[in-house]
């Protein structure tokens, strides 16, 4: 019987080993598959997008998160330019699987419209795009430091990958010290005077409704690519695009 049961159990370790490499073996092809195509699609970029840096990324993380580290990058699009600082992205190779995105600064320029907007720092969490049709990355969270001013929110944004589709969802945000970086957006002509400087006052009321001057909890909703703060519009998150008619939804959410 004893010797029975050391026959099995040879026979169980064995199973578990040869299923076990037949896994990894395939995880070790299709995470390094996803890594090839991630890097072709740095190289090449996608259309109206060209992305740019003197360096390489190094790509590291196996077998786990795909890691990509980067030093410095430079990206243009038929609207903006874009200059990122250290880099570094994890992604899950797996459809709506999770990423994160750190930079120590971001740069933002519409030529055309005379417009700049920088950053500190800048982290994100996102799903990446399902399989299903008009795929879109969904945003988490985020968060956007400029000097004393903090952006903090969590959420769920779609952002699709078509520029044409609007990109709508809903955010819990807290801001720090919002008061200077509003002034930063009027005075880069990033968003409208009046229309900030009302939602300004409504800010400073609702911050010492909360009892934190200077800092607020607000929910936010992004609806046709405008982002709001309760009735009030602050910013055009892709600029210069305009959405058909027939994309545009009634609302803001899901």
């Amino acid at each position: 019987m004893r010797k029975w049961l050391r026959n099995k159990t040879g026979e169980w370790i064995a199973t578990l080993a040869v299923i076990s490499l037949v896994i990894f073996g395939a995880w070790s092809a299709w995470w390094f598959t996803a890594q090839a195509k991630i890097e072709k699609f740095l190289h090449n970029g996608m259309t109206g997008v060209i992305i740019n840096s003197p360096y390489q990324p190094a790509f590291e993380g196996f077998p786990g998160a795909i890691t990509i580290i980067w030093p410095t990058l430079h990206i243009l699009t038929p609207d903006n330019t874009i200059d990122v600082a250290a880099v570094e992205a994890k992604i899950w190779p797996l459809p709506g699987a999770r990423a994160t995105f750190d930079a120590a600064g971001i740069t933002i320029q519409t030529p055309a419209r005379g417009q700049t907007i920088q950053f500190d720092s800048m982290n994100a969490e996102l799903r990446l795009p399902s399989l299903l049709p008009n795929p879109a990355v969904t945003l988490r969270a985020l968060s956007l430091a400029r000097a004393e001013s903090v952006f903090e929110s969590t959420g769920n944004v779609k952002v699709p990958l078509d520029a044409q589709m609007p990109i709508a969802g809903n955010l819990k945000a807290k801001l720090t010290a919002y008061g200077d970086f509003i002034d930063y957006l009027i005075a880069e002509n990033m968003a409208d005077e009046q229309s900030t400087r009302m939602a300004r006052s409504f800010m400073d009321g609702l911050a010492i409704t909360q009892g934190t001057p200077g800092t607020l909890n607000v929910p936010m909703l992004v609806q046709k690519n405008w982002l709001y703060v309760g009735p009030l519009r602050i910013v055009n998150l892709r600029p210069g695009v305009t959405i058909p008619s027939e994309l545009a939804p009634a609302s803001g959410s899901d």
